[in-house]
């Protein structure tokens, strides 16, 4: 039996049978179907379709052989074909069209989904008019390549990584399935589906394929159970919401929006377009920290760099974990108290233009060097290996791997930031960053965090630089600037304690009630829609 090492290289996560037995249920409506799983593992589709309708064609296509082989002795006394095949090598032209095309494609990363293969699932998708992005997982292809096996008035019932519904490179397959079919529908959970898989998914499903596009609604369930009478109460899932779709799909809106109550929808999307709420990059410039490519070697504690000798104008302080975040503000005082004191609080910081190296450096170097460093991907891209590009102090940090809230703080000492936190230097005309750090706390800026980040295995808010600079943050002037600017070391020292809800009701009553002029009510609407998002994504 292959290993999980070996399954999750290959993206191979098998379907668990109440799952599969509802897309083939929905999925099948005719006495006589054609059905195809393009990815079939260890034929649990194939197995659900012939005990659902045993005089069915069947069909299944696999690139492991001992998949196929795991396939085929449990369809032994079957007429089940099963193919050793890759699934972009195969055409409609050669295996036909199906009734119903279901399955679960397989969850390779971009970055281990490369070379040929890379090449003949991004081709594929070309043939089917689609064009992907590299940043592309092996799924999004698959899903695309799929649709084109389906016979028209056919339909598509696959499970998909729920970065369907926010991932940019996404956006072309569901603006395609759209085109390809009459209705979409996307099932999400309040649970994760696979509990023992860190990939959040939900299930497509695609009626009447090659009638003219109809609509896209999304559906939320508290758990898979609940699939097992949705057939029953809601055959033709007339349930859900229905979704606007191109703001969907231009990615102007996002589609957990659709989660929210109607009410919360429209007032988060009035507030989001007015003249008083901007957006966090239009404010700051959100980048990733710096790589260094070996952070073992790039990063020393103080007391390996005095036992290196190491000249002090070459160490830079760094802030490297969110925890060392106390407050709204981070200090010389909390560098100094880190949490991280006996730590690798130093980076060496090398300028390429460095006349002379020093000789306890040189050293240092060439120890790095017989330990082979500079073949590390990150150093050998660079000229001189050792010099660590994107090492400046930044005006604020901001989380990035987010727990419960996230927090924009303002730097106040030298401190440089690596990857494991987002930076940001503020721009000119820029509102305060002393107020922006209290303006991410209100219930409006936790609410758009949620949105515009996606969720992690573990209940981890993920926000990319892109997706941190579409938080939407309101904004005031004059007066009520001031005014809650002084709120600034009081709310700093609540943080510290811990007392998040006062801060966050003390920041809505200020800038939302008192600044916008928002109701009781409306606050009440925005954090109630934040709780909601957030108590989602801690459940998964």
């Amino acid at each position: 039996m292959t290993s999980l090492a070996e399954r999750k290289q290959n993206g191979a996560y098998y379907t668990d049978e109440a799952v599969a037995r509802f897309l083939v249920s929905w999925a099948f409506r005719r006495a006589e179907t054609a059905v195809l799983d393009p990815s079939c593992g260890d034929g649990v589709f194939l197995r659900e379709a012939l005990r659902y309708r045993p005089d069915a064609r069947v069909v299944g296509v696999d690139i492991s052989p001992e998949a196929v082989a795991c396939a085929r002795q449990g369809l032994a006394e079957t007429a089940a074909e099963v193919i050793a095949q890759d699934f972009f090598s195969v055409t409609p032209g050669t295996l036909g069209r199906f009734d119903a095309v279901v399955g679960n494609p397989p969850f390779v990363r971009f970055h281990r989904f490369a070379g040929t293969a890379r090449a003949r699932a991004l081709a594929a998708a070309q043939t089917a008019g689609v064009h992907l992005s590299g940043l592309s997982s092996a799924w999004a292809p698959f899903l695309v390549h799929a649709a084109s096996f389906v016979k028209p008035g056919g339909r598509l019932a696959m499970v998909a990584p729920a970065e369907l519904l926010h991932a940019a490179y996404a956006r072309p397959v569901l603006r395609h399935l759209c085109h390809s079919f009459r209705h979409v529908v996307i099932i999400t959970f309040e649970r994760r589906l696979f509990t023992g898989l860190s990939q959040d998914t939900v299930l497509v499903l695609c009626d009447d394929s090659g009638s003219r596009f109809a609509q896209l609604r999304i559906l939320n369930l508290a758990d898979q159970w609940q699939l097992e009478s949705l057939l029953d109460v809601d055959p033709e899932f007339s349930a859900g919401r229905t979704m606007d779709v191109e703001p969907v799909l231009s990615g102007e809106e996002r589609a957990l929006t659709y989660l929210l109550s109607p009410r919360t929808r429209e007032l988060y999307l009035r507030l989001r377009d007015s003249e008083q709420v901007t957006m966090l990059g239009e404010q700051i410039a959100v980048s990733i920290g710096y790589v260094t490519g070996n952070n073992a070697f790039f990063h020393l504690s103080q007391d390996e760099a005095a036992a290196r000798g190491l000249p002090p104008r070459h160490l830079r302080p760094v802030v490297r974990r969110a925890d060392e975040l106390r407050g709204l503000a981070y200090t010389e005082g909390d560098w100094e108290t880190s949490p991280q004191a006996n730590a690798k609080r130093y980076l060496l910081d090398l300028p390429a233009d460095l006349p002379d190296l020093p000789a306890p450096v040189r050293a240092y170097l060439a120890e790095g060097e017989r330990q082979g460093v500079p073949r590390a991907y990150k150093c050998r891209m660079r000229d001189p290996w050792y010099t660590v590009p994107g090492v400046y102090t930044p005006d604020v940090l901001l989380t990035y791997m987010i727990h419960t809230n996230p927090r924009l703080v303002l730097n106040q000492t030298a401190a440089a930031a690596p990857n494991s936190l987002l930076v940001g230097m503020v721009r000119k005309r820029s509102v305060s960053p002393r107020y922006l750090a209290l303006a991410m706390m209100t219930s409006l800026s936790l609410l758009s965090a949620e949105l515009e980040g996606h969720s992690l295995g573990g209940g981890l808010l993920k926000l990319e630089p892109r997706e941190a600079s579409r938080v939407r943050v309101p904004v005031v002037n004059g007066a009520d600037l001031r005014r809650i600017e002084r709120f600034f070391p009081r709310l700093d020292a609540s943080v510290r304690r811990g007392e998040w809800i006062g801060v966050q009701q003390e920041v809505d009553r200020a800038i939302l009630h008192g600044a916008l002029g928002l109701t009781a009510r409306d606050c009440d609407l925005l954090r109630r829609g934040w709780v909601s998002l957030q108590q989602r994504r801690l459940n998964r």
